[in-house]
């Protein structure tokens, strides 16, 4: 079954969600479609310091939650689904979904996020079937009181995922492949505060997995669980697919009529909540104003 709207948006995140509430406000017909509920990847984030509104900071679970609530209450249109693929049409886009059927819409709108770097070491298919390996803190049992967990990584992704750990309970450790973290200060102040190890000039390429827990190697550090917090990319693919050639724009206008970007498909490295949310919106607005000039 093939469903009509006006505007289609890729992306359940931050930016996706606020694309979808300017769309009500504006009375715009729209449907949301994306891989996660409402909010994203927010539920991996210890806390988020830097939203304007939130003096105190806030949980990224938290944060995931009051999106959710607020597109329950507001009745948006968002579905749990991965759109497979999408093309162009005589005055508009087909967008297939993995779960069947297909959407119709005048303007699309791609807010989908990143994904992890690719991770190769050795072992490390079998660590993640066992449930052992994670690529952030989502995955990872709530409560960790007694268990250990090794993060690779020194980045922002992994102090914030080193916190969480300490908070539910677990003996967190950083591995990094040189001498110095690269994370924000604050996160480095915190991470301090609470008796973190960190290990520096780790270059792990092998893991093995028992019913003890895993090996990370070389050094044969033992841990419980392993989180891999090693960058992550945007997710183009579906853009790739409608402009396979030329860089990515960085901004919401792309160079086909009717697609729009927003959240980490605009923000590159500065992948901040209000900058995705105010990528939303801009990106709706954009879309509003070409179906006007159609229109017109």
């Amino acid at each position: 079954m093939v469903r009509e709207a006006t505007v289609l948006v890729v992306g359940s995140g931050p930016a996706g969600i606020a694309a979808s509430i300017q769309a009500h406000r504006d009375l715009v017909d729209h449907i949301v479609v994306g891989r996660e509920p409402a909010g994203g990847l927010l539920p991996a984030a210890w806390r988020i310091d830097n939203l304007p509104g939130f003096p105190g900071g806030i949980p990224g679970r938290a944060l995931a939650r009051r999106l959710a609530r607020q597109a329950a209450r507001l009745g948006l249109p968002v579905e749990v689904d991965e759109v497979a693929d999408i093309e162009l049409e005589i005055g508009g886009f087909l967008a297939r979904l993995a779960s069947g059927g297909a959407v119709r819409a005048r303007a699309v709108i791609l807010a989908t996020g990143t994904h992890p770097r690719d991770f190769s070491a050795t072992g490390a298919g079998e660590v993640a079937a066992r449930g052992r390996l994670h690529r952030d803190a989502r995955s990872l049992p709530a409560r960790l009181s007694g268990r250990s967990v090794a993060i690779l990584g020194g980045g922002d992704a992994a102090l914030d995922t080193a916190l969480s750990v300490h908070q539910r309970g677990g003996r967190a450790s950083i591995l990094i492949r040189g001498r110095a973290l690269s994370a924000n200060p604050r996160l480095v102040e915190r991470v301090a505060e609470r008796g973190i190890a960190i290990e520096t000039d780790r270059i792990v390429d092998r893991l093995g997995v028992d019913r003890t827990g895993v090996r990370i190697d070389p050094g044969g550090l033992a841990a419980d669980h392993v989180v891999v917090c090693i960058g992550r990319v945007p997710e183009d693919t579906l853009y790739r697919s409608l402009v396979p050639d030329g860089p990515i724009p960085w901004e919401v206008e792309t160079p086909i009529e009717g697609l729009f970007l927003a959240g980490d498909l605009v923000a590159g490295a500065d992948r901040y909540v209000a900058a995705a949310q105010g990528d939303g919106q801009r990106a709706m607005l954009a879309a509003e104003r070409y179906l006007e000039g159609v229109k017109g």
